[in-house]
């Protein structure tokens, strides 16, 4: 019986694309939580004579600081104490109201006039599973947003983004992008 390398499975080592370790210390964090501590260990007790409390307490405080900032995925482990954002928030479905009072349409003209017109949504309430309600609140309320623009020519694109500010009118993004050259700039009306 001949073999058929086209259909047999192929073993795998499960260690392949695994992050090296030791033990559970990631070992290209090993290096940099050694000196921590020995930093620790010479400003603790060195200098300042605070005794081997405040050395474990600094020590653990700038480990647990450094695993975090510059640890493989700690949202991983970090995430098991709080909910991931966006769990409570729904879309509002908001209508677009124009920042330039002139072009609103007539029923909005006439609610508002001229004035600055800041829609705020009121929150969606869900039967859950358990019985209860959840609340959900439309993310528009929270997000500054006024418009999104993108008009393209032959050469050149132009992108801007209007943004609702408490003490301005209104905020424009500009970014202009040539063949061979790209612009950035704000400006503020």
């Amino acid at each position: 019986m001949e073999r058929d390398f086209n259909r047999e499975f192929i073993k795998v080592n499960r260690i392949l694309g695994k992050q090296a370790s030791i033990g559970p210390i990631p070992a290209d964090q090993l290096g940099p939580w050694v000196a921590i501590v020995v930093l620790c260990y010479v400003i603790t007790n060195g200098f300042f004579s605070l005794g081997l409390g405040w050395f474990f307490g600094t020590s653990f405080w700038l480990i647990v600081s450094w695993w975090i900032l510059t640890g493989n995925q700690p949202h991983q482990f970090l995430d098991r104490w709080r909910n991931p954002p966006g769990t409570e928030w729904c879309n509002g479905n908001n209508i677009y109201v124009s920042p330039i009072p002139e072009q609103r349409p007539a029923w909005i003209r006439k609610r508002y006039g001229d004035a600055k017109v800041n829609i705020r949504l009121k929150p969606v309430q869900v039967p859950n599973q358990y019985g209860g309600k959840s609340t959900f609140m439309p993310f528009q309320n929270e997000v500054n947003v006024c418009c999104i623009a993108e008009i393209k020519k032959t050469i050149a694109k132009l992108q801007h983004c209007c943004w609702r500010k408490e003490s301005l009118s209104i905020s424009l993004c500009l970014d202009f992008a040539l063949p061979d050259y790209t612009m950035f700039y704000t400006t503020v009306r």
